[in-house]
Protein backbone atom coordinates (compact mmCIF):
# COMPACT_ATOMS: atom_id res chain seq x y z
CA UNK A 1 0.00 0.00 0.00
CA UNK A 2 2.91 2.80 0.79
CA UNK A 3 4.13 2.37 -3.03
CA UNK A 4 0.83 3.00 -3.66
CA UNK A 5 0.76 6.32 -2.28
CA UNK A 6 4.39 7.18 -3.31
CA UNK A 7 3.15 6.41 -7.31
CA UNK A 8 0.36 8.39 -6.21
CA UNK A 9 2.46 11.94 -5.24
CA UNK A 10 4.44 11.44 -7.90
CA UNK A 11 1.18 11.89 -10.43
CA UNK A 12 0.21 14.67 -8.32
CA UNK A 13 3.50 16.58 -8.42
CA UNK A 14 3.60 15.59 -12.48
CA UNK A 15 0.13 17.16 -12.66
CA UNK A 16 1.30 20.27 -10.69
CA UNK A 17 4.80 20.27 -12.87
CA UNK A 18 2.30 20.31 -15.85
CA UNK A 19 4.26 16.88 -17.56
CA UNK A 20 1.60 14.84 -18.85
CA UNK A 21 -1.47 16.91 -19.20
CA UNK A 22 -1.21 18.34 -23.05
CA UNK A 23 0.31 21.24 -22.01
CA UNK A 24 0.77 23.24 -24.88
CA UNK A 25 3.88 22.62 -27.33
CA UNK A 26 5.74 24.98 -30.10
CA UNK A 27 8.79 24.70 -32.56
CA UNK A 28 10.46 27.31 -33.01
CA UNK A 29 13.65 27.99 -35.60
CA UNK A 30 16.23 29.46 -33.60
CA UNK A 31 19.23 31.18 -35.90
CA UNK A 32 21.85 33.47 -35.16
CA UNK A 33 24.84 35.52 -36.61
CA UNK A 34 27.48 33.99 -35.71
CA UNK A 35 26.46 30.61 -35.75
CA UNK A 36 27.09 28.15 -32.40
CA UNK A 37 25.54 30.58 -29.66
CA UNK A 38 24.23 28.40 -26.60
CA UNK A 39 20.70 27.88 -26.46
CA UNK A 40 19.43 28.06 -22.58
CA UNK A 41 15.50 27.71 -21.90
CA UNK A 42 14.72 28.97 -18.71
CA UNK A 43 18.17 28.85 -17.47
CA UNK A 44 18.90 24.98 -18.48
CA UNK A 45 21.20 24.71 -21.76
CA UNK A 46 19.61 22.87 -24.62
CA UNK A 47 21.17 22.67 -27.58
CA UNK A 48 23.14 25.53 -30.31
CA UNK A 49 21.54 28.07 -32.84
CA UNK A 50 20.82 26.86 -36.00
CA UNK A 51 18.80 24.05 -34.89
CA UNK A 52 15.95 23.12 -37.34
CA UNK A 53 13.62 22.50 -34.29
CA UNK A 54 13.06 23.62 -31.24
CA UNK A 55 10.50 21.96 -29.23
CA UNK A 56 9.06 24.20 -26.60
CA UNK A 57 6.41 22.76 -24.32
CA UNK A 58 4.81 26.36 -22.63
CA UNK A 59 3.72 24.19 -18.91
CA UNK A 60 3.64 27.79 -17.82
CA UNK A 61 2.46 31.09 -19.52
CA UNK A 62 5.95 32.36 -20.82
CA UNK A 63 9.64 30.83 -20.95
CA UNK A 64 12.80 32.84 -21.39
CA UNK A 65 15.39 31.97 -23.82
CA UNK A 66 18.78 32.75 -23.90
CA UNK A 67 21.90 32.71 -26.52
CA UNK A 68 25.56 33.11 -25.74
CA UNK A 69 28.70 32.74 -27.20
CA UNK A 70 32.06 33.22 -26.21
CA UNK A 71 32.97 37.30 -27.26
CA UNK A 72 29.59 38.56 -27.71
CA UNK A 73 26.45 39.41 -25.79
CA UNK A 74 24.27 37.51 -24.14
CA UNK A 75 20.57 38.30 -25.65
CA UNK A 76 17.62 36.85 -25.26
CA UNK A 77 13.97 36.77 -25.27
CA UNK A 78 10.80 35.81 -23.79
CA UNK A 79 8.26 33.30 -25.04
CA UNK A 80 5.05 32.23 -25.04
CA UNK A 81 2.68 30.68 -27.74
CA UNK A 82 2.08 33.52 -29.73
CA UNK A 83 5.79 34.11 -30.46
CA UNK A 84 6.70 33.79 -34.22
CA UNK A 85 8.16 30.53 -34.82
CA UNK A 86 11.69 31.72 -36.95
CA UNK A 87 13.34 33.44 -34.01
CA UNK A 88 16.78 35.23 -35.60
CA UNK A 89 19.22 37.01 -33.08
CA UNK A 90 22.62 38.98 -35.07
CA UNK A 91 25.18 38.98 -31.88
CA UNK A 92 26.84 41.85 -30.81
CA UNK A 93 30.46 41.57 -30.23
CA UNK A 94 31.33 42.25 -26.12
CA UNK A 95 33.11 44.90 -25.37
CA UNK A 96 36.97 44.45 -24.82
CA UNK A 97 37.42 46.89 -22.03
CA UNK A 98 41.07 46.36 -21.52
CA UNK A 99 41.47 47.58 -24.76
CA UNK A 100 39.14 50.44 -24.53
CA UNK A 101 41.15 51.54 -21.28
CA UNK A 102 44.47 50.65 -22.91
CA UNK A 103 42.85 53.44 -26.00
CA UNK A 104 41.55 56.12 -23.27
CA UNK A 105 44.50 56.23 -21.28
CA UNK A 106 47.02 56.56 -24.35
CA UNK A 107 44.33 59.50 -25.90
CA UNK A 108 44.70 60.81 -21.93
CA UNK A 109 48.60 60.80 -22.59
CA UNK A 110 48.47 62.23 -25.83
CA UNK A 111 46.19 65.36 -24.19
CA UNK A 112 48.99 65.75 -21.33
CA UNK A 113 52.00 66.45 -24.36
CA UNK A 114 49.71 68.24 -26.52
CA UNK A 115 49.04 70.38 -23.70
CA UNK A 116 52.67 70.85 -22.32
CA UNK A 117 53.63 71.78 -26.04
CA UNK A 118 50.67 74.36 -25.86
CA UNK A 119 51.72 76.08 -23.02
CA UNK A 120 56.04 76.25 -24.11
CA UNK A 121 54.72 77.56 -27.19
CA UNK A 122 52.60 80.49 -25.34
CA UNK A 123 55.10 81.17 -22.66
CA UNK A 124 57.96 80.98 -25.50
CA UNK A 125 55.64 84.10 -27.81
CA UNK A 126 55.04 85.88 -24.50
CA UNK A 127 58.95 86.43 -23.99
Amino acid sequence: MKSIGNIGAVAVSLAILGWGCGAPQKQFKVTSFPPGATIFLDGEPIGQTNQEKLTVEFVKPYVTIRLEKEGFQTTGDVLDETTKDHLAYNLQEAPNNRRILEVLTNIQRLLEQLSGQIEKSVSEKNK
